[in-house]
């Protein structure tokens, strides 16, 4: 699996989270990139993952103020907090627990409110050579070697975000240790949208008012206010993107399809999100739709499908991204 998930809030909306206790919501405020990000205000956000026993996580952060305990990660098993890297709300140094109250580790030094950091934690469970590692923006900045594993829970499958006042998170990131590819630290990474801005080559979808692009394009989502709809196996509906400039000495890592979707009724219909690269179509396996809207992701592409080498800015400037009923 490698890479379980990467996510910006560049849609507008906060259903990247399995799980929303508090007030979690999509805002425009100082974003670390694109147009979005996060806020987390007297709340507790979580999102699931496949459990494992091994996984880096990153996480921009961006702390309004200092004085409280901010749990800027933690990771928990069935609700059991196994660990979790808190913002000491005197010294403003990071800590890192085990469960949920043993300090194994203080950090050198402090952060400091209204900055943007990349927090990135590599967390290992194990009785006796776990490993809980913490780099802020790239650098090794606080760490704990030992027993990880507090209680019987030999892996986690959520990663979690809370705190009693507020922070801001942005380009969310979390590989596990599988797959060969994206199987170590996540790194820098800037997530932007590239939302529809006209008609593709393809439009067989029928609109519920005006163009097929127009119901596609709306940040945050509008649910059935606008939308496009089809039941034919086989049809297509193609949208030409906005582009994005790649700015100098930086690299694009991957693309994906990201939508918001349903079906109808309850009948276990599959979707596939996908792109178009130089005149060729790329498709996911398809996912099983359920009848509210949800957050769903196509194939993420390290590389253009069709040349095998790193994306360039035409590729960009003619990108087209679609859906497709199996």
């Amino acid at each position: 699996m490698a890479r379980q998930f990467t996510d910006g809030a560049e849609i507008g909306d906060v259903l990247f989270w399995s799980v929303i206790a508090g007030s979690v919501t999509n805002i425009t405020t100082t974003p670390r990139s694109g147009v979005r990000t996060y806020s987390v205000s007297n709340a507790t956000g979580t999102r699931n993952i496949t459990a494992v026993a091994e996984g880096y996580d990153r996480r921009g952060i961006f702390m309004t103020s200092i004085g409280t305990v901010h749990t800027l990660f933690r990771w928990t098993k069935a609700g059991t907090v196994l660990g979790g890297v808190r913002l000491n709300a005197t010294t403003a140094k990071l800590e890192i627990y085990t469960g949920t109250a043993t300090l194994v580790a203080t950090s050198a030094n402090s952060l400091l409110a209204n900055t943007w950091y990349l927090l990135e934690t590599h967390v290992k469970i194990d009785d006796s050579v776990g490993l809980i590692e913490v780099r802020i923006d790239g650098i090794d900045f606080v760490s704990f070697s030992g027993d990880t594993k507090p209680g019987a829970d030999t892996t986690f499958d959520a990663v979690v975000a809370t705190t009693g006042i507020t922070f801001y998170l942005d380009d969310l990131a979390f590989n596990d240790t599988t797959g060969g590819v994206d199987d170590s630290w996540c790194g820098d990474g800037k997530i932007v949208m590239l939302p529809p801005s006209s008609a593709g080559d393809t439009t067989q979808w029928t609109p519920s008012a005006g163009s097929n692009w127009q119901n596609a394009d709306d940040v945050p989502p509008d649910g059935d206010t606008t939308y496009n709809s089809e039941n034919t196996s086989g049809d297509v509906d193609l949208y030409n993107t906005t582009t994005f400039t790649i700015p100098a000495n930086h690299v694009v890592k991957s693309v994906y399809t990201e939508a918001r979707t349903r079906e109808e009724t309850a009948a276990g219909d599959s979707l596939q999100y996908g792109l178009k690269t130089n005149g060729v179509e790329y498709w996911d396996a398809g996912q099983a739709q359920l009848t509210s809207y949800q957050r769903y992701v196509g194939t993420r592409h390290r590389v253009n499908p069709q040349t095998l080498v790193t994306w360039i800015q035409g590729e960009l400037d003619g990108l087209q991204v679609g859906v497709k009923i199996p």
